[in-house]
This record gives C-alpha cells, sequence and structure tokens, in this order.
C-alpha cells in the first residue's frame, strides 16, 4: 500500500523570500525523512513560483481533487501562519489592484470578520492558514501538525486567536 502524501501548507502561494525558503527547508526535509513520500504544496491561492524558486501551490479543492480517497499528512509550515489572520492573508495573496482595494475596505472586515473571511476564502476561520481535520472534503485520513515559527516562541496572538486555533486543531469530526 502506497504511503500517503504529505501536503506543506503556507504562505508561499505568494512572492515572499522568507516563506519560499521555508518550504524548501521542509521538502528537503521530508525528502531526506521520508523519501518515497509524494510531496505536494497547498495555500490560499493556486501558484506557480518555481520560477522564482518556490513551488507550484494548489488550493485545499485541488488537494482534495488530487487525494481524493487517500489519507494525507498535513505539515502547516511557515513563519506567521498560525498568527496571521483572514484580512491579511487576503491582502497577502491578492493582485496588487485586488490588495489596495482590500486595504481601502478594512473597516468591512472589522465589522464582522468572520462573514468577511467565509466571503474571501469560502470559510470563517479568523486564521485561514490553519485547518481543521474536518476543512478537508472529500479527503480520508490522518494529520500530523508540525509548524515552524521564526521568533517569539510559538503562537503570540490575543487569547481569543488562540482559543479559536486551538478548538480548529483539535475539531473532531461530527
Amino acid at each position: 500500500m502506497p504511503q500517503p502524501p504529505v501536503v506543506v501548507f503556507g504562505a508561499f502561494d505568494r512572492h515572499n523570500f522568507g516563506d519560499l525558503l521555508i518550504a524548501r527547508v521542509v521538502a528537503q526535509m521530508v525528502t531526506r525523512e521520508l523519501p518515497h513520500r509524494e510531496l505536494l504544496f497547498a495555500g490560499l491561492a493556486a501558484s506557480d513560483l518555481r520560477a522564482e524558486g518556490g513551488f507550484a501551490t494548489r488550493t485545499w479543492p485541488q488537494i482534495a481533487a488530487a487525494t481524493s480517497g487517500r489519507e494525507i499528512d498535513v505539515i502547516h509550515a511557515g513563519g506567521e501562519v498560525l498568527t496571521c489572520d483572514a484580512w491579511e492573508a487576503a491582502v497577502m495573496v491578492a493582485t496588487p489592484s485586488h490588495a489596495a482595494a482590500l486595504m481601502r475596505d478594512e473597516l468591512a472586515w472589522l465589522r464582522n470578520p468572520p462573514a468577511w473571511a467565509r466571503a474571501q476564502f469560502g470559510r470563517s476561520s479568523l486564521a485561514p492558514y490553519v485547518r481543521a481535520k474536518t476543512a478537508l472534503p472529500g479527503v480520508e485520513g490522518r494529520r500530523t501538525l508540525t509548524a515552524f515559527r521564526r521568533r517569539y516562541g510559538i503562537l503570540p496572538s490575543p487569547a481569543m486567536k488562540l482559543v479559536e486555533q486551538l478548538r480548529t486543531l483539535t475539531a473532531q469530526p461530527q
């Protein structure tokens, strides 16, 4: 029976040297430790940054379609993925013109963050770079969480954001 693919999920769907570098480091670690495992990259946006030294990333619906019926292991990787809120994430992955519009409309985010996040990402999570076990429709399987954080330990965010992230990470299937 083939080993489940490893899906590396993070903010390397955009042009940022640090995030692209973390994806490279994780890829090297996975390839060294698990040489026979298929390696996939997921982000909030589908992008192909191979020409810039990054990877081709897929969205979660694309990952679900590619791995349907198989177990997967998920690695959350990145500098700020556990503390990045939906507004920040949307601005980071947007085209320049759309990012400018998002920045001008920050009050919409502040009025109702869950509704705004649902409109942007299809789910109301305030931390879109964190995926719950139940958030992968069509994907069977197990999950391994590994998070890389560049400074100040892990999760220095406000208490409510931390609680939401922990609930998301530990959600049991219904």
